[in-house]
């Protein structure tokens, strides 16, 4: 993975404001997050906001959940964020970086694991694992829900729009995009 990381930054040099360990570094994290975190993009925000907040320095907690929120407006809304963080690290050279070790790891592997597929899914010991690990991902969808709330200003206009966002999906289940820009328009207008 180190070999790898430090290939793709050589490609991209020269640079002036940006240094090759800037580029590695981020592609090495990302690359690193992508193959060892199971679940989905919602199991990635604790790890990830713990990665890049409190043991990096790349970026504030409301820095990362701004990034968050604006990855919601594009699809794979939480690994985009990477993109966020590669490019407010190194530049484009780190958002292509993070991108790149972020999806290009877990489908080399997935890609060599297809052969194996049909034996694991009928395999006793891969099934019960499986089922020990749904539990982890839910806890870790739910610790991502509170990295995400526990950083976001609370007033009475948020928790109302909050509040209505969550009835309308729920009686409704209305387009996200609509909601985002419906919330951001509330929140522009009543803020």
């Amino acid at each position: 993975m180190k070999i790898l990381s430090c290939i793709f930054a050589l490609i991209f040099l020269p640079h002036i404001s940006v240094s090759i360990e800037e580029v590695r570094k981020v592609g090495l994290t990302f690359g690193t997050m992508s193959l060892t975190l199971f679940g989905g993009g919602y199991v990635f925000v604790p790890a990830m906001e713990n990665v890049v907040v409190h043991e990096l320095h790349w970026m504030t907690t409301r820095e990362f959940t701004e990034g968050i929120a604006l990855g919601h407006v594009t699809p794979g809304p939480i690994m985009v964020s990477s993109v966020f963080v590669g490019w407010k690290v190194a530049g484009l050279k780190g958002a292509i970086a993070a991108i790149v070790m972020l999806f290009g790891p877990p489908a080399v592997l997935m890609y060599v694991a297809h052969h194996f597929l049909e034996r694991i899914k009928s395999n006793a010991v891969a099934e019960a694992m499986f089922k020990g690990v749904r539990p982890a991902v839910i806890g870790m969808i739910a610790v991502s829900v509170w990295v995400v709330f526990s950083s976001a200003p609370v007033s009475v206009v948020s928790l109302l729009i909050f509040a209505a966002t969550f009835g309308l999906t729920v009686w409704k289940n209305p387009e996200p995009v609509l909601l985002i820009i419906g919330s951001a328009l509330a929140g522009w207008i009543f803020c």
